[in-house]
């Protein structure tokens, strides 16, 4: 029974962990993915599967782009991105995180291994150590991190 149905315990179980560990974005597409393979939706499971990472790419850039059109910024702070050492290093965060994913989005579907890996270690992430499952806001922890490192050399 395991062998026939280990996929569904499998999202049960971390629909479950994601529920304990009150990760919402995990529970409700866990419980989403769940639904659909036991409602045996396959084409919505493949469309999914073939859209589903740009689809997220575009609603985080629109969070990122949202506040911008309602007048949170002004030009004055966009400028100053490129003239203050934190504006700076989240430039290049921004920009290592782009070309990263490009080549995370290429390689993928060729090493199923490292995809399976980062999928689960996401999973460990997000379930137990208070991650978030999402690309943009990466660059802003890398930029973070190098703003730390930087700061304790001495260099900002």
């Amino acid at each position: 029974m395991f062998n026939q149905y280990w996929i569904e315990i499998f999202l049960a179980v971390v629909l479950l962990l994601s529920i304990v560990t009150k990760n919402r974005a995990m529970a409700i597409a866990t419980a989403i993915i769940l639904v659909l393979k036991l409602l045996k939706a396959d084409r919505p499971i493949d469309y999914i599967a073939k859209n589903g990472i740009n689809w997220g790419i575009i609603l985080i850039t629109m969070g990122f782009l949202a506040p911008l059109v309602m007048g949170r910024y002004s030009m004055d702070e966009i400028k100053s991105v490129f003239f203050k050492a934190d504006g700076v290093v989240g430039f290049f965060a921004g920009i290592s995180v782009a070309l990263l994913g490009a080549k995370g989005i290429e390689i993928g579907p060729i090493n199923t291994n490292l995809t399976l890996g980062v999928i689960v270690g996401t999973f460990v992430a997000v379930a137990f150590f208070k991650g978030t499952p999402v690309g943009p806001l990466i660059g802003s922890g890398i930029g973070y991190v190098f703003l730390i490192l930087l700061t304790k050399i001495g260099i900002i």
